[in-house]
Parts: C-alpha cells; sequence; structure tokens
C-alpha cells in the first residue's frame, strides 16, 4: 500500500454484520487520514463490523484500513491501543 494519499477527501460506508443495505452509514470525510483513524480510533465507528472506505480511485476494506493506519506514513498521532 505505498503511495497512499491519506490528504485526499474521503467517504465511508459502515454496516453491522446481517444488516439490510439500507441500514449503510455514510460520512465524507476532508482526508483519508481522518476517516482512516474514524475507523480505527472511534467509538462509533467500532459498533460497525464491515467498513468500506474509498479514496480517489480506490476501495478499502475494514483490514486494509487498519494497515493503512499502522503504517509508517500514517500522517495523525495515533491514540494509544487500537482495535484490531
Amino acid at each position: 500500500m505505498s503511495e497512499f494519499n491519506y490528504g485526499a477527501p474521503a467517504e465511508l460506508f459502515l454496516r453491522r454484520m446481517g444488516e439490510a443495505r439500507k441500514q449503510l452509514r455514510y460520512q465524507r470525510f476532508d482526508t483519508a487520514a481522518a476517516a482512516i483513524q474514524f475507523v480505527a480510533e472511534g467509538k462509533g465507528a467500532q459498533k460497525f463490523s464491515l467498513a468500506t472506505l474509498e479514496v480517489e480511485d480506490g476501495r478499502f476494506e475494514k483490514a486494509d484500513i487498519l494497515r493503512l493506519y499502522h503504517a509508517a506514513d500514517y500522517p495523525l498521532e495515533r491514540s494509544g491501543a487500537a482495535p484490531e
């Protein structure tokens, strides 16, 4: 996942496992870094088992989002232990 643009605008789609598609939650972020932080650290996001991040032409699922959060080039300060 080299050369990921953490500064690009991002769209985040969240859903609980087993919920109907209409229960999809959508949120826009000014930066991908902020969306990634929301998934990795945000208490509100942790209740959702399925997360998809769309940045530029890429689509990233929850495991990929957490890898981006733990990457050496992640630009924001991490708040200690993030759930995996």
